[in-house]
């Protein structure tokens, strides 16, 4: 019963990672025919599209004897995509429910890595090569989380039951902050270099022209992710590095740059920020922190101050975790020495963002108690109606009172007004059982049995009394 699901697995991570070679290889080629009278041999493409490909599981490359780090990441999230497409497969088969989702998720990382294991060999083209380790390496965790998230897309696996809630609040927070802080980078990533886009033209043409700049605008293109991150760890204070450049949301220290058109928009000069980026930046690192808080807030609202400022704290923890490591993935060594940096400091980035989103989210969910708790006292000192006033109007204007021996009044209608000599109305025979007086808020119960009040006061009162004819003789309370 299991054996289909885990053969159908290692099919799967070797299409994943054969077709994507392939992919890359075609587009190898087809970039390649425009300059197809240059010395590069049809081989030599081949060659080149498979170091491409490997490149991608971001274990470095080596060129003439010196290492180089930095990988587009648009690389790496292509072959997570491919990952993702091709588990569908898996998923899909009926008997799939049979075999553990990790038991499967590992069979095709374990397919996908060996396949990338037997593919290292033909990564050689003159002084270019790749490492055995970092490459293999790299090829298990993106084979694995392109194929874990597959799994979780199709509802298989839910990491969320892996956490305890706080820490599942913590992490929800934090990804809500970190979208945050990379959507200001990516506004301002676009903004720069629509801005010089002269300068932009101007070192797309001194690279290539016509047919022969598309291989450069596919590398812009795979680059896009390093430069948002980049611009994240600007915004939020830190900044990065090119060389011996450095740019700061606090001031920039310019140098010398490789004349590639993404890097168009840098500062030219030293100086802090404009005031616009300033702004940016303000709005931007306060957004992070503040979703953050409201969310850690939303999950411990049950719970106490306390418990509040501890998820909101690891919230922040969190995000500078995750941001040291995708600023870590987003840089890297370019060359030997005046490249040997670019990118974001990984360590130092995740310290201010965790720090920054830390103390925004802290002092966010306390305010929110605080305005939460000022409502809550606000509402309770409303005072509720004295339960010792009846809650049923008056009947008339001219009534007789009778009070009964459990101090509960009741409201007679006058049935004549008082005169001498006229025969009155008998109370005295009238018990307390009698009447029922009427709840709080509602009307008047039905008493247990008929009271003896005459027909007349049965009829709708006014304020007026009632006329009564001389020569007849009322009924009394006795008679009835």
């Amino acid at each position: 019963m299991t054996d289909l699901p885990l053969a159908l697995a290692l099919w799967t991570g070797f299409a994943a990672a054969a077709l994507s070679c392939l992919l890359t290889i075609g587009v190898a080629l087809v970039l390649w025919i425009p300059d197809a009278d240059a010395t590069a041999t049809s081989t030599s493409i081949v060659h080149a599209g498979v170091i491409t490909f490997l490149t991608a599981m971001h274990g470095g490359v080596h060129l003439n004897g010196v290492h180089i780090g930095f990988v587009p990441l648009g690389m790496p999230l292509a072959v997570i995509a491919a990952c993702l497409r091709f588990s569908r497969s898996t998923w899909s088969h009926p008997r799939a429910a049979t075999v553990s989702p990790g038991r499967l998720i590992g069979a095709q990382a374990g397919a996908f890595t060996v396949t990338c294991a037997l593919l290292v060999p033909s990564a050689r083209l003159g002084t270019t090569s790749l490492g055995w380790t970092g490459t293999l390496l790299g090829a298990a965790v993106v084979s694995t989380l392109g194929f874990g998230l597959g799994a979780v897309r199709v509802g298989v696996v839910d990491p969320r039951e892996w956490l305890p809630l706080p820490l599942r609040t913590a992490v929800q927070a934090a990804t809500a902050a970190l979208a945050v802080l990379i959507t200001g980078g990516a506004l301002l990533a676009a903004v720069a270099t629509g801005l010089a886009h002269g300068r932009f033209a101007t070192l797309s043409n001194a690279l290539a022209g016509g047919v022969s700049s598309v291989p450069i605008a596919v590398l812009e293109t795979l680059t896009v992710p390093n430069a948002v991150l980049a611009a994240s760890a600007f915004l939020a204070g830190p900044g990065f590095d090119v060389g011996a450049a450095h740019y700061a949301v606090t001031g920039s220290r310019p140098g010398p740059v490789p004349g590639f058109p993404i890097l168009s928009g840098l500062p030219r000069a030293a100086s802090t920020a404009p005031v616009a980026v300033l702004i940016l930046a303000v709005f931007t690192v306060l957004g992070a922190g503040l979703v953050a808080g409201l969310l850690a807030h939303r999950g411990t609202r049950t719970g106490g101050w306390r418990a509040g400022m501890a998820v909101a704290a690891l919230a922040g923890v969190v995000a500078g975790a995750v941001m040291s490591v995708l600023s870590a993935l987003a840089g890297g060594q370019l060359g030997a020495h005046a490249l040997r940096s670019v990118g974001p400091s990984p360590w130092w980035v995740g310290l201010v963002v965790a720090g920054e989103v830390a103390a925004l989210a802290v002092v966010t969910d306390l305010v929110r108690r605080g305005v939460e708790r000022l409502r809550s006292s606000g509402d309770g000192s409303v005072q509720a109606p004295s339960a010792g006033k009846s809650a049923t109007p008056a009947m008339a204007t001219d009534s007789a009172t009778a009070t009964l021996a459990d101090a509960t009044t009741v409201e007679l209608p006058a049935i004549v007004p008082a005169a001498a000599g006229s025969t009155a109305l008998d109370l005295s025979a009238i018990q307390p059982a009698d009447v029922e007086s009427a709840p709080l808020g509602g009307s008047a119960v039905e008493p247990s049995r008929p009271a003896p009040v005459p027909a007349a006061a049965s009829k709708p009162t006014t304020a007026e009394a009632v006329p009564v004819d001389d020569e007849e003789e009322l009924p009394t309370a006795a008679a009835s």
